[in-house]
C-alpha cells in the first residue's frame, strides 16, 4: 500500500470542514492499493477476475483507491487483437462487469482499450478508467503513443488531443497513461512529441498525479 498525501488538498482551512462532509470517505491522507499484476495477453475474463480479487484484497486492506496497470482488460501488447470488433466488445462488457463487482468502498483505476466514436482518426484509445460501484465509469484516453523499439501503438491508437482532469472524493487527479509522463522538460533536452501531458494537468490545477 502507498499512503498519498495530496498537494494542498484544503487550500483554505474554512474548507476542511464542508469538503470531508461532501466526501466522508476522504481524508487527510488517500489511501493507494498499487496492484502490479501480471495480466495474460487476449484473456479478459481471467484479467477481469483478476482486477476483482486484487480490488477485494485491497479493499479489505483499507484503501480508498486501487490503481492497476496499463491495459489491464487486455493484457499487454494485445496488438492485432485489436482489430477483432469481437475483442472490444469483450473488453468493452469487462468494464461493465468489473464495475458491477468492485467493493462499495474503494475506486479502480483499470486500463482497456476504448472505442473511438468520432467520424476520423483510428479505431480506438488506449484509456484509463476510473471505476466505482454502481456509477458510470470515467475515461482518461492516453495522449503520447510510441512507436519505438518494441511500441507500435500508433498503428492501433488515436492520441487524445486534451488532458482532462479526474475527480475522485473530493481530489483532482491528473490521471495519464504510461508515456504521457515521459515527454516533461526536465526528462532530456530533445523531445520526440510536442505535447507535455503533465504540464497540461499541472496547469490545469490537480492534488495528486495518477500515471497506470
Amino acid at each position: 500500500m502507498l499512503w498519498a498525501d495530496p498537494v494542498n488538498p484544503f487550500p483554505a482551512s474554512s474548507s476542511r470542514s464542508w469538503r470531508y462532509n461532501a466526501y466522508p470517505l476522504f481524508r487527510d491522507r488517500m489511501k493507494i492499493g498499487l496492484a502490479q499484476i501480471n495480466t495474460i495477453v487476449g484473456d479478459i475474463a481471467g484479467n477481469s477476475r483478476k482486477i476483482i480479487e486484487y480490488a477485494g484484497r485491497a479493499a479489505a486492506e483499507g484503501a480508498d483507491l486501487v490503481v492497476f496497470p496499463e491495459m489491464t482488460v487486455t493484457g499487454y501488447p494485445p496488438l492485432d487483437l485489436l482489430d477483432s470488433a469481437a475483442f472490444i466488445d469483450a473488453a468493452e462488457a469487462a468494464i461493465g462487469w468489473i464495475s458491477d463487482r468492485l467493493p462499495p468502498d474503494i475506486g479502480a483505476i483499470i486500463g482497456a482499450p476504448a472505442r473511438n466514436r468520432n467520424e476520423t482518426g483510428k479505431r480506438l484509445f488506449n484509456a484509463a478508467f476510473l471505476l466505482q460501484a454502481k456509477m458510470e465509469p470515467i475515461r482518461v484516453d492516453k495522449m503520447l503513443l510510441p512507436t519505438y523499439d518494441v511500441f507500435d501503438e500508433y498503428r492501433y491508437f488515436e492520441p487524445a488531443t486534451i488532458q482532462n482532469v479526474v475527480t475522485f472524493r473530493g481530489l483532482r487527479l491528473g490521471l495519464h497513461v504510461c508515456e504521457d509522463m515521459w515527454n516533461h522538460e526536465d526528462y532530456s533536452e530533445y523531445h520526440i512529441y510536442d505535447r507535455d501531458p503533465l504540464e497540461e494537468l499541472a496547469e490545469a490545477g490537480i492534488d495528486l498525479f495518477i500515471n497506470i
